[in-house]
């Protein structure tokens, strides 16, 4: 069989998108050492905008947020923490809004921990199958 170079297609993802990524914190400042950044915006992609809430800006809007899950690593106290959409705009301007609890108390992640995400979004107005 001969061997056969395949060119790169791009086109329109009909169906679900899945975007993962995240950050280190910084304690005030926005996540640094960002992971993951095709499917997120390329300046401050994971903003905080106070005590333990953050702004997921994605680099595309998209028809709806089907699905978020985060996490946090934090050697010291793993099972501590939880990570929940306070509220999504990813058809209008493609941001999620976050906030970040431990010991259910908000909290802004140190350098010492790290965010993770996992994001699922419609990429059309049809309803997924």
């Amino acid at each position: 069989m001969a061997a056969r170079n395949f060119a790169p297609l791009r086109c329109l993802q009909r169906d679900a998108v899945l975007v993962f990524g995240g950050g280190t914190g910084a304690a005030v400042d926005p996540l640094t050492a960002i992971v993951g950044k095709t499917g997120f915006a390329a300046t401050a992609p994971f903003d905080q905008t106070g005590t333990g809430l953050y702004t997921v800006t994605l680099r595309d809007k998209y028809a709806s947020l089907l699905y978020f899950d985060g996490i946090v690593i934090d050697a010291t106290t793993p099972g501590a923490w939880a990570v929940v959409v306070v509220s999504e705009t990813v058809a209008t301007d493609g941001k999620i809004n976050i906030a970040i609890f431990k010991g259910g108390a908000l909290t802004d992640l140190t350098t010492d921990e790290k965010l993770r995400v996992m994001v699922a979004l419609s990429n059309t107005s049809q309803t997924p199958s």
